[in-house]
Formats: C-alpha cells, structure tokens, sequence
C-alpha cells in the first residue's frame, strides 16, 4: 500500500507494474476463453455427427429387427409344412404329426 512516505516515482513504478500485470492476465482470461469456445463447438460438432451415426445404426438395426422377425415367420410356415408328411405309398391324405 503507497502512503505519504511512499517516494511519487516508486508509487508510478507500482501501478506501472500493476496495469501491466493486470492486463496480461486480462489476456490470458481472453485467450483461454476463446480456447475453450474453440474447443466447444469441436465438442458440438461431434456430438452431432454422433448422433447422425446413431440415428443411422438405430435405422439400420429396426430394418435388421424386422427382416428377422420375417425370417422367422418363413421359419415357422416351413416347419408346418414339413411336419406334414404323405402316409402310405397311394395314400394322398396328408396328417400332421
């Protein structure tokens, strides 16, 4: 703190010193803030690109959920119809076992 005994040129040299440190520092803040923002929309643009990819993988696994469900509906109609089988040699009655 500067009082009266405080020589003019030492309390010049202080506040000299003071608004340089204070304007590097208000620098740096600047700095690392446009840092960050940088960094952010980075972050952002990610973030949708791996939502896109999400929403492409949760279409591609729907189309592969329903393409099973129809194989297994074929899976099933075969079986029925494989269960039914021709008994006797001129016998055209068919049963299910």
């Amino acid at each position: 703190m500067a009082t009266d005994k405080t020589p003019i040129h030492k309390r010049l040299v202080r506040a000299e010193q003071a608004q340089e440190e204070w304007k590097s520092k208000a620098r740096e803040r600047r700095e690392e803030s446009e840092r960050l923002k940088k960094e952010g929309k980075r972050k952002d643009k990610r973030i949708k690109e791996l939502e896109n990819s999400l929403k492409g993988v949760q279409k591609d696994l729907k189309q592969s959920h329903k393409e099973n469900q129809n194989q297994g509906k074929a899976i099933d109609i075969l079986k029925k119809k494989s269960s039914m089988k021709v008994i006797g040699p001129l016998n055209t009655d068919l049963k299910l076992e």
